[in-house]
């Protein structure tokens, strides 16, 4: 407690700002000391008297009389003050909500305490970036920024979400928590990281941590979006249809939809390069692909090439074998003969061929020798020739249903005579066969009512780096370590 006291207690007003409270989780009633439950009291002074007593002005922000004043020592009235008490404080007693109390009964008292860094000195530095996450369903911690402290420097880190107060209503049906871990650039296990926030489940709109004095070095922050999804709540493009369902002109939606986008386009920069830089990296895939399937179709087509050559060549070679070979086994006497024969064939006149005919059956070639002979019986046809197409049935013949004029009027609704064209093409004008068709149904009506939608949570996270460098560099990373923008223009605080 007295580390809290020199470092930050002493110097309210000056680099912070306190705020302190007690029984958040109570029942909210005034305690016989004084001090109401679930009310924020102003911290305005800490000073140190020259006996040694250190005391703390806090005041009531309600301003009621006589009602969550401080009721033990110091307080108005009691018996610690002195004369020369009161000249060194410059108190005046009196019920104006305004109390001292000694620095020990506020640590005992107040059990929440809410502390604003000021960063009014000149050299103060800051950088800033705010980035869209797309939560996912299982929680995890992502690289997603980076910056690089050029010389030893003191440091606070905070990471906040946008401000709903400004577009209550369009909330949606996700609500997010931040944590995040500030690791070194080579040090990216949990158990090495430099700091990490202390988290509140009273404040959930920013986390952040500040250190006294960091070493010059490249710093990976870590962040962790945690989400919960409350599917009874209306989503935004539900609350948008309901609202301009009546088409009647209501200023005060249109304002609060305003700031719904003003808030949320402050990522917008980044999601272009985002968008920018996947782009470029698909691009790319498919430049490679398409280069990939070319070098796999050229060697396709040269093997192809060269499968074709050796199949010709070895076709020409066996060619070449067969041709020599049959020269040399076929004796001369077969091909005079053979000649001999194509010759009376050529001088005959017309021969008629009917089946079963000898004409029909080849002879047997004798050799020269006469050593062997070669026959081949050839089976008679018996019967006609076979038709090349089957005769089929002529199909039966309907005759049409005589038209009767007098069973109809022409007076008949265009409704009775439409033309409805049926799934198998045919066309039907009874509309009893319309009606006894299954009906059509719709895929959305086949879904389970009550189902959620998809996952659909992306939440805007902003960045904000103070520090006395003003040469600091705060790079925003994407998926992979790859580097989106860079922001380096710190300004002055």
């Amino acid at each position: 407690m007295d580390k809290f006291w020199d470092e930050k207690m002493s110097r309210v007003n000056d680099e912070f700002l306190f705020g302190a409270s007690t029984g958040y989780l109570g029942r909210n009633y005034v305690r016989p000391d004084g001090i109401s439950e679930g009310h924020c009291y102003v911290v305005m002074d800490a000073r140190k008297l020259k006996s040694g007593e250190r005391l703390v002005k806090l005041r009531d922000p309600r301003g009621r009389v006589g009602e969550g004043t401080w009721k033990g020592p110091w307080s108005d009235g009691s018996k610690e003050w002195t004369s020369q008490a009161l000249e060194e404080l410059g108190h005046t007693l009196g019920s104006d909500s305004v109390f001292w109390m000694s620095y020990e009964d506020f640590t005992k008292r107040f059990t929440h305490l809410d502390c604003m860094r000021r960063f009014c000195g000149l050299d103060w530095r800051c950088c800033q970036r705010w980035i869209a996450v797309d939560v996912p369903w299982m929680e995890e911690y992502y690289k997603k920024f980076q910056f690089k402290l050029t010389k030893k420097s003191p440091l606070c880190l905070v990471l906040s979400q946008l401000d709903r107060r400004y577009y209550a209503g369009l909330w949606g049906q996700y609500s997010f928590d931040l944590d995040f871990r500030l690791h070194k650039e080579d040090s990216p296990d949990a158990e090495d990281c430099v700091a990490r926030p202390h988290g509140h489940y009273a404040a959930r709109r920013s986390v952040s941590v500040e250190l006294p004095e960091l070493s010059a070095g490249n710093y990976v922050v870590h962040l962790n979006v945690t989400c919960e999804r409350d599917v009874n709540a209306c989503s935004v493009e539900e609350v948008v249809e309901h609202e301009c369902r009546n088409r009647v002109e209501n200023k005060k939606f249109a304002q609060v939809g305003h700031s719904y986008d003003l808030a949320h386009g402050k990522a917008r920069s980044y999601m272009d390069e985002r968008i920018k830089l996947r782009q470029e990296k698909a691009e790319r895939a498919e430049r490679a692909e398409m280069k990939m399937r070319l070098t796999e179709g050229e060697a396709k087509v040269s093997e192809a090439v060269d499968e074709a050559d050796s199949e010709s060549k070895g076709e020409a070679f066996n060619g070449a074998e067969t041709k020599s070979g049959a020269d040399k086994d076929v004796p001369d006497s077969i091909e005079d003969s053979r000649d001999s024969e194509s010759t009376k064939a050529g001088t005959a006149g017309a021969v008629s061929i009917s089946p079963g005919s000898p004409h029909l059956t080849p002879k047997s070639v004798e050799s020269v020798d006469g050593a062997a002979r070669n026959e081949q019986e050839v089976r008679p046809i018996d019967g006609a020739t076979p038709a090349l197409f089957e005769e089929q049935e002529p199909l039966p013949v309907r005759a049409r249903p005589a038209y009767n004029s007098a069973d109809e009027s022409s007076d008949s609704p265009v409704e009775e005579c439409e033309i409805v064209h049926t799934a198998n093409g045919r066309v039907s004008k009874s509309h009893d066969n319309l009606y006894k068709q299954a009906p059509i149904q719709d895929d959305d009506e086949t879904e389970e009512e009550g189902v959620p939608g998809p996952w659909n949570a992306v939440c805007v996270v902003g960045i904000r780096v103070y520090s006395k460098d003003s040469s600091l560099e705060l790079h925003t990373m994407m998926e992979g370590d790859e580097f989106i923008e860079r922001h380096e223009a710190c300004h002055q605080t």
